[in-house]
């Protein structure tokens, strides 16, 4: 089963297919179409990217965009930490002195947030996740033969054909 708040291949191909649909109505088809849709698409991509789950006082997650939060950037050995996404006030914890221009990033996720869900969530991976991962894998013994199934160059010709800002055509 997939591991809740991660997209699963099965979630995307519909979204995808969402996408396209809400093209149909206004006759952008063809060309003009996949433009659009790429440009909706990568419009998505970067506002997933940036959001950051909350709960709020019905218990549930919510997805927010919070202005200034999204410069922090992730470093799995960082001792600054995010504090506050179960009682509704947000802070970043110092876990050190911080110098005058010194950079402040944040651990995004838990020592057993995976590169799966780095990638599904942010759109980076981190080798710290290594452990994670092999947990992961663990998890799902049947997903080691799948990603047996293509090699390195095959993924990265994949991944080449829809790099950031491919979406410019």
């Amino acid at each position: 089963p997939a591991r809740p708040g991660l997209p699963t291949p099965a979630g995307l191909r519909g979204a995808a297919g969402a996408s396209r649909a809400l093209w149909a109505p206004v006759g952008l088809g063809g060309a003009a179409g996949e433009a659009a849709r790429r440009e909706l698409q990568w419009a998505v991509w970067l506002v997933q990217s940036r959001v950051l789950t909350v709960q709020g006082a019905d218990g549930r997650g919510h997805k927010l965009l919070i202005p200034w939060l999204d410069m922090f950037n992730h470093r799995a050995s960082s001792p600054h930490r995010l504090a506050g996404r179960t009682d509704g006030m947000l802070r970043v914890l110092a876990g050190a002195p911080v110098g005058a221009g010194e950079q402040v990033e944040i651990v995004y996720g838990t020592s057993g947030t995976s590169n799966a869900e780095f990638l599904g969530h942010y759109g980076f991976l981190d080798p710290a996740a290594a452990a994670a991962d092999e947990a992961l894998l663990r998890a799902h013994p049947h997903a080691r033969p799948l990603l047996k199934q293509t090699a390195l160059a095959d993924d990265e010709a994949v991944l080449a054909a829809t790099e950031p800002g491919s979406h410019e055509a």
